[in-house]
């Protein structure tokens, strides 16, 4: 709601200028404080449920690794096909070491995360400005604010999660694709890299557009 709104109080004219980022800004931050305020009342009044964890999984996790590389180097002779990580489950548990060694199976699927959200927190500020150089039009003259583009993505998320649980997952589970959880994750990342080249594209046209109605005004 924040994001569909304060594009709107950027408009409205305040303290003699044509727009007020004040009220933009400041009906955000008000919002925020009154849902602190919220979640402190609630712990004050005792309704949360607060567990404290038992150990800290972080540490345990690279112990356990730690502890096989040390314990293989030491049994290395007499076994030499045994997994690294099997040598702690002497320690940790067999259950522990098996979801160990599933995290670091997975691990590497993590490599291109630091990437894909650098650019899609783009949305925050050079998607915006992208937006600025286009219409905006949706149909007839009902239009969309540059700021207003991120609250494409919430909408989508909440339309599109019904229609790929019981209509598109399971019709490509038919077919024997899109099976498991990481199959998913590696097809939307593919396609989620499709539309950042996809985007680059569009800003370099609408840079080379808007360079072009700029040296046609000059002359």
């Amino acid at each position: 709601m924040s994001t569909f709104l304060t594009p709107m109080l950027r408009t409205i004219e305040c303290l003699d200028k044509e727009t007020c980022f004040p009220l933009a800004f400041g009906v955000p931050a008000l919002l925020m404080i009154v849902a602190i305020l919220v979640f402190l009342a609630g712990r004050m009044c005792n309704l949360y449920k607060m567990t404290m964890p038992e150990e800290n999984i972080i540490v345990k996790f690279f112990s356990c690794i730690w502890t096989s590389f040390k314990e293989s180097r030491k049994h290395k002779s007499k076994n030499s096909d045994a997994d690294m990580l099997d040598y702690g489950a002497a320690k940790f548990g067999k259950a522990f070491v098996s979801d160990t060694r599933a995290v670091l199976n997975v691990l590497y699927m993590f490599i291109p995360f630091p990437i894909f959200w650098a650019l899609f927190d783009q949305q925050g500020s050079l998607w915006i400005f992208q937006a600025r150089n286009m219409n905006g039009l949706l149909w007839g003259d009902k239009a969309l604010l540059p700021d207003q583009v991120q609250l494409v993505n919430p909408f989508l998320i909440l339309a599109l999660i019904p229609v790929f649980e019981y209509g598109v997952y399971p019709l490509f589970q038919k077919c024997g694709m899109l099976k498991t959880p990481l199959q998913k994750i590696v097809t939307g990342g593919t396609l989620a890299g499709v539309s950042f080249v996809i985007t680059g594209i569009l800003e370099l046209q609408l840079r080379v557009s808007f360079s072009l109605s700029h040296f046609n005004k000059t002359f």
